[in-house]
């Protein structure tokens, strides 16, 4: 599988493995190890799909939280022309949208985190696409942008659409509970397994969890105590009791890895 950036930052299209005989093809959607290693989600709650009929349009879907959450899909049959709408605050590219054909014999997918609005229209149909859901479906926490209000640039100009995705406010109208999570973005980077254990422990706040890992794990604890004593100013210094230790410890993974991004 190979992991291929897009315009919008933690949005990456998959390009799966596929090996095809007189059979017909076999393809791998769904690789644990694949998404780990790249710092990605690997827990999916929920896997469904839909069938369109060409000319439909469906979008531009998200969810807000507490149920958000990343969600991978790719396209089983027919060819759609996939929409991706960046909501997060804080994001260079906030507002700013990419248009990706998914065909079923190409095989590609795309993964994106939270915040972002999905949607797509049916160039050729049936089309048969398949999600990966982090999160369970949620009714209340279950909205939408409208699919002509946010300067999407589709390739139609008078789509079938539902009343319900019709009636969703535009991009202007929405107040954004979605933060940039510069964090996410940049771990995407080459990160050990066994940093990414400490830095997504540390950026969950969990300070019981911390305390325990420092305490059993010799290694990690020398780490970070030489990462403290080495850091610039306030974030120099040795444990610290309650949030001051978790916030520390935050500051300074936040800029390890904003130095490994540049």
């Amino acid at each position: 599988m190979k992991l291929i950036p897009t315009e919008l930052p933690g949005v990456f299209q998959l390009q799966p493995e596929t090996k095809a005989d007189e059979r017909g093809r076999f393809t791998k959607t769904m690789q644990r190890s694949f998404l780990e290693r790249h710092g990605l989600e690997t827990t999916y709650q929920e896997i469904y799909h839909s069938v369109s009929k060409t000319n439909i349009l469906r979008g531009m879907h998200f969810q807000v939280p507490p149920a958000d959450g990343a969600k991978i899909v790719c396209c089983l049959d027919g060819l759609v022309q996939d929409a991706l709408l960046d909501l997060r605050v804080g994001s260079s590219t906030y507002g700013h949208h990419i248009v990706v054909p998914l065909r079923a014999e190409q095989t590609n997918m795309l993964y994106m985190p939270a915040g972002i609005a999905h949607g797509f229209w049916v160039e050729q149909g049936p089309a048969t696409l398949l999600y990966y859901q982090h999160a369970e479906y949620a009714l209340e926490q279950d909205k939408g942008i409208a699919w002509n209000k946010a300067g999407i640039k589709w390739p139609c100009q008078a789509p079938i659409i539902s009343a319900r995705d019709a009636g969703f406010p535009g991009l202007n109208d929405f107040s954004s509970p979605f933060i940039f999570d510069a964090l996410f973005a940049t771990r995407i980077a080459d990160v050990s397994p066994a940093d990414r254990v400490i830095l997504d422990t540390v950026m969950a706040g969990d300070l019981a969890f911390t305390r325990r890992l420092l305490d059993e794990d010799k290694r990690i604890s020398e780490k970070v105590h030489r990462g403290l004593a080495n850091a610039p100013g306030e974030m120099a210094g040795c444990l610290m009791p309650g949030e001051r230790l978790v916030g520390k410890l935050q500051q300074y993974w936040l800029e390890v890895m904003r130095r490994r991004a540049k």
